[in-house]
């Protein structure tokens, strides 16, 4: 039986003095009510009301039940309330600056449909792990291993102008135009991570690249430039590439992926968890569809 339903028939049916002033408080039918209590009675195993004259009143059982079954309703009614109110509270997402805010927004609509409200801060990667070790936001984005990633893409170069679809090789940044001796290699900080920085460092080493040639960016304005104007390269996904109106192309000297996943607080498992959220996510950080919403590996 359902207890919960049973104590509110009981709890009313005593407050309001009749079967059918209860069935009305409660919106329903009068035999709805008694089939309640008969079964709620069924399972305390006794009477609750004396039925032999024209008024209720309660048996001893229903004396030494009714306290607790009031309370059971109340604290029903109190978890009821607190679930509405945390679901109402704005959900805080934390996201790397270099996503868009038009694809955020769609975030914030898939968030919606799901039943949750969402606020979206765009911070660097440091500000951002500070905000949740602070408590200042219930979801952080960030990098991770790979078998705990919710998305993944390929890295590879971009920059101006279109050098063809060939892979690109380090080594090519030494032989660039004199003009371009400079250019450099711009990791993003997302990207500030042993599994790519450290690999990539090693491939730089063996093509006798100087440090000033891999270069990681402390925030995404700090590549703009250099890539859009000034020869320099950026590692990237193609997805970003594009947003960005550069020409993408893959490493040659290594395989190098973004691996990305969600971390959050307790609460809000039940939206990190859904498909439609982790898609739209995914697509927001710049990965492509077909790696969006990647499943994570627990």
């Amino acid at each position: 039986m359902d207890l919960l339903s049973g104590c509110r028939c009981f709890v009313e049916v005593n407050d309001r003095g009749s079967f059918t002033a209860a069935a009305e408080a409660l919106g329903l039918v009068q035999p709805v009510v008694s089939r309640r209590i008969a079964a709620l009675e069924r399972s305390l195993g006794g009477a609750l009301f004396h039925r032999s004259t024209r008024n209720l009143s309660l048996t001893p059982l229903g004396s030494a039940m009714l306290g607790k079954a009031r309370q059971l309703c109340e604290l029903a009614d109190e978890l009821s309330l607190q679930a509405a109110e945390q679901r109402s509270r704005p959900v805080r997402l934390c996201v790397p600056e270099h996503c868009e805010l038009a694809d955020l927004s769609s975030v914030v609509a898939t968030a919606h449909r799901l039943g949750f409200q969402i606020r979206i801060c765009r911070c660097d990667v440091y500000r951002g792990t500070h905000a949740f070790r602070s408590l200042e936001v219930d979801l952080l984005v960030e990098a991770g291993p790979a078998g705990e990633a919710q998305w993944a893409a390929r890295l590879g170069v971009a920059g101006q102008p279109d050098a063809g679809t060939g892979r690109f090789f380090l080594d090519s940044l030494r032989t660039f135009p004199a003009a371009d001796r400079s250019a450099a290699l711009w990791v993003q900080p997302i990207d500030d991570v042993p599994a790519i920085r450290d690999p990539l460092r090693r491939a730089g080493d063996r093509a006798a690249l100087t440090r000033r040639q891999l270069r990681i960016a402390t925030h995404f304005t700090e590549w703009i430039a250099p890539v859009s104007f000034a020869g320099s390269l950026l590692l990237c996904t193609e997805e970003e590439a594009e947003r960005h109106g550069l020409f993408w192309r893959p490493l040659g000297d290594l395989e190098l992926h973004r691996f990305l996943r969600v971390t959050a607080r307790e609460p809000v498992l039940e939206l990190t968890g859904a498909a439609e959220f982790s898609r739209t996510m995914g697509l927001a950080l710049g990965m492509s569809a077909a790696t969006a919403g990647l499943a994570v590996a627990r």
